[in-house]
């Protein structure tokens, strides 16, 4: 019997207390989404911006780049596929000439500065007099500056059925540099 009423009594605090839950998760829901929506939003804002800037940079350098269409077909023989069977989830535009560096370690940072600045040590020779004792070195001569390539390049991102491809396509060339296939 006080089994009972006990379980009486908590019976309208546990209806309000699913009722809160319930409202939490919705709430909390919500405003995943809109975090999402509000991610996706700036990831296209910034798509844009590249592909805007590619563009000018390819038209200062009176490079011609190819259509976005036929990337889509490029893509589809390059993967033995119907382009109509194919969901292109992404086709962007990148310099990879200027990307390189960017995926490069910290190891192979550090050795290529080392390689670099070889040639820059400055060397200090002991002298009999204290009165001359100044660092013999020669000027440090300027590195070369390497010119920076302009190599644009499409960056696809498709699927057919449950099979997902990455494919690299040169901007200008139209050939298919990479491709990756995840099942």
């Amino acid at each position: 019997m006080n089994r009972q009423l006990y379980i009486e009594t908590l019976k309208p605090y546990m209806k309000k207390a699913g009722i809160v839950l319930l409202l939490g998760a919705v709430i909390a829901g919500a405003g995943g989404w809109y975090k999402h929506t509000l991610s996706q939003e700036k990831h296209a804002q910034k798509e844009r911006a590249y592909v805007t800037m590619i563009t000018a940079q390819a038209q200062q350098n009176a490079v011609s780049l190819i259509e976005e269409s036929t990337v889509r077909s490029l893509t589809a023989d390059a993967i033995g596929q119907e382009e109509t069977a194919i969901q292109f989830r992404e086709i962007t535009l990148r310099d990879i000439a200027r990307a390189d560096g960017k995926r490069e370690g910290k190891a192979a940072k550090h050795h290529r500065e080392a390689k670099n600045n070889a040639g820059n040590e400055i060397t200090v020779t002991p002298t009999a007099t204290a009165s001359q004792n100044t660092a013999a070195a020669p000027a440090p001569a300027a590195a070369p500056v390497p010119a920076i390539a302009f190599r644009p390049v499409y960056k696809v991102s498709c699927r057919v059925d449950r099979v997902k491809y990455k494919l690299n396509i040169d901007a200008v060339s139209g050939k298919v540099l990479s491709i990756k296939c995840d099942a």
